[in-house]
């Protein structure tokens, strides 16, 4: 194995794109197969044709590898609290994408609309994001407390095990991309006619209200 990865570096480290028990099972295979075809190729063409191919698979390869061991873990390794609130929380951010596409490919046609009043506009671009980007990052530290217990590992170790947390990772850095881009981003009244500056209007208006 060792004169293998040493024969053929950059493919070895390719092959370590696959999953850990993919890689523990096959790697050694895949490249005394690869020195095997490349050493009973005739002619340097040959040799050339070998590696076109072996470079050729290795994206789809992984991919699919990803994909089924991922699919493995969400279906046998995943706790049923990671996987209810994960759903939850991507219903909790549906209205702010169904609402942006739509307010977009009607030209601007929910400014005048319910939508933007000010206690739903506030609802679906601030409070539902952020209750589930709140929701995401709770069940990620619950899920590495669990595995710190469980499996005595470290928080880091828990952190780097993309395979089993990626169900969480994602929602979270999805809660936060909006909450940032909503709060923080000049740009944001491209798509949303700057819904902050409208809430504080909103609530402005009915603070001169309450006054009179």
């Amino acid at each position: 194995m060792k004169n293998l990865a040493r024969r053929f570096p950059v493919y070895n480290k390719a092959l370590k794109l696959y999953p850990l028990v993919y890689q523990q099972r096959y790697a050694e295979q895949m490249l005394q197969t690869l020195a095997d075809m490349l050493d009973d190729a005739p002619t340097p063409s040959a040799k050339i044709g070998v590696w076109m191919r072996a470079i050729a698979d290795l994206p789809l390869s992984i991919s699919q590898q990803q994909l089924h061991y991922a699919n493995e873990a969400f279906t046998h390794e995943t706790a049923h609290f990671v996987k209810r609130n994960t759903i939850i929380s991507g219903f909790l951010f549906l209205p702010f994408f169904l609402l942006v596409v739509i307010n977009d490919a009607t030209a601007h046609g929910l400014y005048r609309t319910w939508f933007w009043s000010f206690d739903v506009l506030l609802t679906w671009i601030l409070l539902l994001p952020a209750a589930g980007f709140l929701l995401s990052t709770t069940t990620l530290l619950v899920w590495l407390a669990q595995n710190h217990r469980e499996r005595q590992r470290t928080w880091i170790e828990g952190l780097r095990d993309v395979r089993h947390n990626w169900l969480m990772s994602v929602p979270i850095l999805l809660g936060l991309a909006i909450l940032s881009v909503v709060l923080f981003h000049d740009s944001v009244h491209c798509v949303l006619g700057n819904p902050i500056d409208e809430a504080h209007h909103w609530s402005s208006t009915l603070r001169c209200i309450q006054q009179r």
